[in-house]
């Protein structure tokens, strides 16, 4: 029959697809993303942000591409390998990727990949400048905070390979 041989009209894959916002707003409150922010200040980031979903496979960037956003991921796996190094850092959701100085970019020194279909909340360097003064602080208080976390998981990590 003709229209066996027919290809059906094919949507977007999910996966490309912007998140529903009320499930972001929902995965960062029950992540504790932002566990100090007012409910005001809260409304203002997540109105300057953007929320991805990755599908598996997919790079979040590369070694040596700049780095001028924060991630963090809202659901999913993310692998994160450092250039010349064996070791895949593995990050879930509650993490930050935060390599970034928010106000002078640097280069990424690694490669994340998405394991699994991956939601991450974006904040873009440049709009940390125009939030107002206390929103801009803690945001990048955040950020440190989130590397020394990280940093100390790393040190167990080579503390325990090296026994």
């Amino acid at each position: 029959m003709f229209w066996k041989g027919r290809k059906s009209i094919e949507r977007e894959p999910r996966e490309f697809q912007t998140p529903d916002p009320r499930r972001v707003r929902e995965a960062v409150r029950q992540l504790r993303v932002f566990p100090e922010l007012t409910e005001a200040d809260l409304k203002i980031l997540l109105g300057r942000t953007e929320a991805v979903r990755l599908p598996a496979g997919q790079r979040l960037f590369e070694s040596g591409e700049l780095a001028d956003r924060v991630y963090v991921l809202l659901s999913g796996c993310l692998h994160l390998k450092h250039a010349g190094a064996a070791h895949v850092e593995e990050l879930g959701p509650g993490d930050w990727i935060s390599d970034v100085d928010l106000d002078h970019p640097v280069i990424y020194g690694g490669t994340a990949v998405a394991r699994t279909s991956t939601v991450l909340l974006v904040i873009e360097a440049s709009i940390v400048a125009e939030l107002h003064d206390a929103l801009g602080r803690y945001l990048r208080w955040r950020v440190a905070r989130a590397n020394v976390v990280r940093l100390q998981a790393l040190r167990c990590r080579i503390e325990a390979l090296s026994m």
